[in-house]
This record gives structure tokens, C-alpha cells and sequence, in this order.
């Protein structure tokens, strides 16, 4: 196996699903009807890409992988996928009932010739739904091509909702719109859940939906561990979890990196141990730590560069060991 197949297996797996009639028990199936914490899948992720891209480093993405190492990619890939189908379907879902606020009946001949009668007849049933829920059981329970639905969002958030303040609008466009553009090619799975986690609606983080993933525990949590991925650290702060709780008092990850011990320590087996060496806070700080006070220099870091921040910076994606972030939140 070489790396170049296993990346692209994804992509062409996602690119399937606009072709798809999905049945109600493919969504609630990606997990398992659970629900976890979205800084667990970060982790999960930006991990899975650490080995990817050490991987790529060493062995490069064309050439045939000693077979432990294939296994370990497989392994890391296949999470990574697993993030990919729980973000992708949260999005959907979270687009679909939001959409129920539109104002759709003045505009259904347009919707019908757009989008087709199934998009058209969804629209008319849910449109000023209260319960949100309500609003995607309908969906999934509907005989509907997902990108024709994705398209519809992606349209009325700007076309049904002049003059609704926090609803719709062009927030719920961006978000919507990852569907569409992972459905028509445009983006990737992989920069999908990339610039997923900072990805905001008119009132915050799109983590509070209350399907799939819990509410995110705070946006400084949340933020550290971007720069943690961003300085190329995310194995590190998990092998040495306690070390930067020393260092960096301000320094906190509700979702206990315990749970990833045995993936980082199985990883350096065969990476070396180098794989999970300590990054120090100065690194991380230097790489473009956003929260610059967890991640100071020194103790005589000014005052100024202490203000917490709750994201910014829009950038590559790339795979390799540290060139992965996109971010931006603020105003989205």
C-alpha cells in the first residue's frame, strides 16, 4: 500500500455520499447514537495526522510501506474517517434543522425548480417548526439526494432570512456550505474537519446542537489544543500531559489525554521515540500560539500578550507534521 491510495480513499468515499439515498440508520450509525466531546475528536484527528505526516516524511507518499507501518496507518486513517463522518453529519443535520426558521412559502416555486420536489416538499413540512429535532427526522426519514439539500441550505440562508437577526444568514452559510463543497470536490474531508472546529453561528460555536457531540466545555480549551496542533505537539501533550500542566499553569484539556496513551506509545514503537518527544511551551509559543499566555517565552512575557484569544488565523492544510491549521471563529 502507498500513502497517496489511503489519502484519496476518503475523498472518494465522501464524494459517494451525493449519490446516496441515505437511510436514517446510516446518520445515527456514524455514532452510534452517543454522543462525545468534540475536543476528543481533535485529538483523535490532529493525532491521525501527526502519523500521517511523519509517515510521509520518512517514507514519502508514493513509495510501498513496511507492512507495521501500513497497519498503523490504516488504523489512524480509519480514525480520522470516523471524525470525518460524525463532523459531515452533524453539519448536515444541524443545517437541515436550522432551516426550518426560513421563510420558505413565498419562494416555492423557486425551491421546487432549484432543488426538486423532495427539497421542496421538506421545506414546506418543517418550515416553522420549534423543535429542531423535528426538523431532522424529517429529513432523514425523506426519499432526497444529499447534495441537493446541501445546496438548498447553502441558498436560503441567504435568500429566506432578510431581517430574522440570529438566525440563518451568511454564518450558517459557511457552515452549511462545507457539505456542498466536500460533496462537489471542492474541499477535501480532511480540510472540512480541519476548519470545522472554529467554525461559528450567530450565536457562538456550533458545538451545541445537542446531537453527536456535546457542547464544547469551553473556547479555551478548545483553542489550546489547536496550538498544540499547530506547534506540532499534539503526541507530546499526550505522552507528557502532566509536564505542561507544570509548566503552564494556565494550561488546560478537559478530555483526558490518558485516553490516547496507548495509541502514541504504540505509534513511537514503530515511528521511534522521537515521535512523542517533548515540544517546548517556547515552540508552541514561537509556532503562533493564539493563546500566548499558556504558551509564554519567559516570565517576563508583557501584560499585553496575555489577552485570551478565541481564534483567528486562516491558513493551509497540508498534512505534514506542522502544516495543518486553518482556524478563524471570532466573527467567522
Amino acid at each position: 500500500m502507498i500513502l497517496r491510495d489511503l489519502k484519496n480513499s476518503m475523498l472518494f468515499k465522501a464524494c459517494e455520499y451525493s449519490k446516496e439515498k441515505m437511510g436514517m440508520d446510516k446518520f445515527i450509525s456514524v455514532n452510534d447514537g452517543a454522543m462525545i466531546q468534540p475536543e476528543e475528536d481533535i485529538i483523535r484527528f490532529y493525532l491521525g495526522a501527526h502519523v500521517l505526516g511523519v509517515v510521509e516524511s520518512k517514507y514519502g507518499i508514493d513509495t510501498d510501506l513496511p507492512a507495521d507501518v501500513e497497519e498503523l496507518v490504516k488504523t489512524h486513517h480509519s480514525n480520522m474517517q470516523d471524525v470525518f463522518f460524525r463532523i459531515f453529519t452533524y453539519i448536515l443535520l444541524i443545517s437541515v434543522g436550522e432551516s426550518r426558521h426560513g421563510k420558505v412559502h413565498s419562494k416555492s416555486a423557486t425551491i421546487l425548480k432549484q432543488y426538486g420536489a423532495d427539497v421542496k416538499n421538506f421545506g414546506t413540512v418543517v418550515n416553522g417548526k420549534q423543535n429542531r429535532s423535528a426538523s431532522r427526522h424529517e429529513f432523514l426519514n425523506s426519499d432526497r439526494d444529499l447534495l441537493d439539500f446541501s445546496r438548498y441550505c447553502d441558498w436560503m440562508f441567504l435568500n429566506c432570512f432578510a431581517g430574522m437577526g440570529s438566525y440563518g444568514g451568511q454564518k450558517w452559510k459557511n457552515i452549511s456550505q462545507k457539505v456542498t463543497q466536500v460533496l462537489e470536490g471542492e474541499i477535501s474531508p480532511f480540510t472540512m474537519v480541519d476548519v470545522a472546529w472554529a467554525l461559528v453561528h450567530n450565536t457562538g460555536s456550533i458545538f451545541n446542537k445537542n446531537t453527536i457531540y456535546h457542547h464544547e466545555v469551553n473556547g479555551s480549551g478548545l483553542t489550546q489544543l489547536l496550538d498544540m496542533q499547530r506547534g506540532g505537539a499534539i503526541p507530546a501533550m499526550i505522552k507528557h500531559h502532566d509536564k505542561y500542566k507544570s509548566e503552564c499553569p494556565s494550561f488546560h484539556v478537559v478530555v483526558s489525554a490518558d485516553f490516547f496513551v496507548g495509541e502514541v506509545n504504540a505509534a513511537a514503537v514503530i515511528l521511534g521515540a522521537d515521535f512523542h518527544s517533548y515540544v517546548s511551551p517556547a515552540v508552541i509559543h514561537e509556532a503562533g500560539a493564539l493563546c500566548k499566555h499558556v504558551f509564554k517565552k519567559d516570565e517576563d512575557e508583557k501584560s499585553s500578550d496575555s489577552e485570551s484569544t478565541d481564534f483567528e488565523l486562516a491558513g493551509h492544510m497540508d498534512l505534514g507534521v506542522m502544516k495543518i491549521p486553518t482556524l478563524k471563529r471570532k466573527g467567522a
